[in-house]
């Protein structure tokens, strides 16, 4: 059993963690926005910093009207906001992020727009609102449910009808254009809103990271019996870190011994699988995900479990993390039987290297110690049948049909050329 051991024990951890796990958050409401551009990527926001190229600035605000060179011009009919990085196509390409977790309704060109993405998002208290994104070039994304800061597409032209950037809306539901993409302008702007405006009320103050994991839907320490199912989730709130780039943990403290009393996740060419070490798992910008299922097996091996997960912020000094934990015990009783005795010679004294193998709803073996004893552990229920054996020595009475917990009194009568010997 020892041998096989580790073996199991990887097999029973072979989960797979997706990252990409857009079918779990189907219906998920949205609690906190990003913008779709600044808040991820190698570029921030600049609102202000007109032409500036490290960074997207706004050439046309909410029911604001301007120029070709993005000057005031009069101030009623602009149902969104336009974001630009550079001039003229520096941003062209440009990856575009889902600001929230929702449902893509429209992904399609649209006459005078090229390609529009408009993702459905639900609030908490259960009312909705829409996201437009105008005037891509690609859309990675053009169904399904999407999560905060995933990639829906990239900044375009709108086919060449525009000079490349973002036009971003949006709307209520009472929107007469809801679903649909619209005009982008218009006299009535009854169902929209301010763009940033609608973000920065939701935009986090909480400056920490809030990682968590549980098993069996529970924050604290549990016991299980190895039979039980043991369910593992992990969700994090990024705070006021979302987007930021982060060393992510996810690791296990094992009973088993070294090399194998560390197993941690990493992808490589097997995929996403746990591997032997305390290593980091993954480096990436932080986003928010509510809980995910992460493990669901039963039959683990008895012992103490401790799970972390865990993220580190880079503060300047590269041996000096910022880190953000959580952790959660868990203990692992056995309910099998067990088997025992020991080999001693016929005064008493234990005889040592005797191999016992056991065979029937278990098979394995073992030897006894120095003091003759031997013990069989985590043993299923029903018949086993013990055989003893050591070099130079004659069984006599060969096998004995046992059920666990009844070896107390067996007893084998082994011989040599010297003098008989008696397993108990």
């Amino acid at each position: 059993m020892k041998n096989k051991f580790p073996a199991v024990f990887i097999l029973l951890f072979s989960l797979i963690l997706i990252f990409n796990i857009k079918s779990m958050y189907a219906g998920l409401s949205a609690n906190n926005f990003d913008y779709p551009i600044g808040s991820y990527g190698s570029y921030g926001l600049c609102p202000n910093s007109k032409g500036s190229s490290s960074c997207y600035w706004l050439c046309q605000d909410f029911l604001k009207d301007v120029d070709d060179y993005c000057n005031l011009i009069s101030s009623k009919t602009h149902l969104g906001e336009d974001w630009n990085r550079g001039s003229g196509y520096d941003d062209y390409g440009d990856i575009i992020y889902a600001i929230g977790n929702g449902e893509i309704i429209y992904a399609k060109s649209a006459n005078g727009w090229g390609n529009v993405i408009i993702i459905r998002h639900t609030l908490a208290d259960g009312s909705k609102i829409e996201s437009l994104y105008g005037h891509l070039k690609d859309m990675s994304r053009t169904s399904g449910e999407v999560i905060r800061g995933e990639p829906i597409g990239t900044i375009g032209d709108g086919d060449g009808v525009t000079a490349s950037h973002l036009h971003f809306e949006i709307r209520y539901s009472n929107c007469p254009q809801w679903g649909l993409p619209g005009l982008g302008y218009s006299s009535i702007s009854t169902g929209w809103t301010d763009p940033s405006e609608f973000i920065d009320s939701y935009q986090s103050t909480n400056l920490s990271v809030a990682p968590d994991i549980k098993a069996n839907n529970s924050d604290g320490s549990i016991t299980i019996q190895s039979t039980d199912s043991l369910s593992l989730t992990i969700e994090l709130d990024p705070g006021g870190y979302s987007g930021t780039d982060a060393d992510w943990w996810l690791t296990v403290n094992t009973p088993l011994d070294d090399p194998l009393d560390w197993f941690y996740y990493i992808y490589d060419n097997d995929g996403w699988s746990w591997k032997p070490g305390d290593l980091m798992t993954y480096k990436g910008s932080l986003f928010n995900f509510p809980q995910i299922e992460v493990l669901n097996t039963s039959g683990l091996p008895k012992g103490d479990y401790t799970f972390y997960f865990k993220i580190g912020i880079d503060t300047g000094n590269t041996d000096n993390k910022q880190l953000f934990q959580d952790e959660i015990s868990i203990i692992v009783l056995t309910t099998g039987y067990s088997i025992s005795g020991a080999v001693t010679l016929k005064n008493g004294t234990g005889l040592s290297g005797v191999v016992l193998t056991l065979a029937g709803t278990t098979s394995e073996s073992t030897t006894t110690d120095i003091n003759g004893d031997y013990n069989f552990t985590d043993l299923g229920n029903g018949s086993y049948t013990l055989t003893p054996s050591k070099l130079g020595y004659t069984l006599m009475i060969k096998n004995k049909i046992l059920l666990p917990m009844q070896l107390s009194k067996l007893l084998f009568s082994l011989s040599t050329n010297q003098e008989t010997v008696m397993a108990l």
